[in-house]
């Protein structure tokens, strides 16, 4: 849109030229400066409601990185309290390994029971299982968060600089260019004004 816009100025018209009577007899009249005052200056607003906008979208990507620094801090809280699941499903598995498993295989082999062999099925599968219950979850998690974070942040970091430094700059440059037009206008009646009265 910001785009669309500006494509809708045309520099050439603010550059101060001499008159050239060709020009006028074969080409186009150039624009009235007030007509394009009045372009620049409808232009100039409709930039501004778009910087307004793009601000509006920087807020809503700052907000969402403070939702996020919530969510990664509960994320922590989470990865902390399951550190004391993951602490006991160890002391668990080491029991498995050292005394369930070996006892339920020597019992299996004792008796040859078809049910004391699927215990023993039953027990490593649990065991495989619990081993599985890792901290990924959360380590995955956390960089996520981060990377989105520093994703907001750098694109609300642009959208601030177009809003302090591109459009106001573009805006400078305009008002520079229309002054300048002015002042070659002034300048232009001024001398007309001259050889008139040299000529009376």
């Amino acid at each position: 849109e910001l785009m669309m816009r500006l494509n809708e100025t045309n520099p050439q018209d603010l550059v101060a030229e001499d008159s050239n009577i060709f020009r006028k007899i074969f080409g186009r009249v150039k624009k009235s400066i007030y007509e394009m005052q009045s372009k620049y200056q409808e232009v100039g607003s409709q930039v501004d409601k778009i910087a307004v906008k793009l601000d509006h979208e920087k807020n809503g990507l700052l907000n969402d990185n403070l939702s996020l620094e919530q969510l990664y801090q509960r994320n922590k809280e989470f990865f902390e309290a399951l550190s004391i699941y993951i602490a006991a499903g160890e002391l668990k598995i080491e029991e498995m390994q050292q005394q369930l498993i070996p006892e339920a295989m020597k019992k299996a082999q004792e008796t040859g029971d078809q049910m004391d062999v699927q215990t023993v099925n039953d027990l490593h599968q649990f065991l495989d299982r619990l081993e599985k219950l890792t901290r990924q979850m959360t380590i995955q998690q956390a960089p996520q968060i981060r990377l989105i974070q520093n994703t907001n942040q750098t694109l609300a970091e642009k959208i601030q600089s177009s809003i302090t430094t591109t459009i106001p700059l573009w805006k400078n440059q305009i008002a520079i260019a229309m002054t300048l037009l002015r002042q070659k206008d002034a300048v232009t009646a001024q001398r007309q004004v001259s050889e008139t009265t040299n000529q009376l």
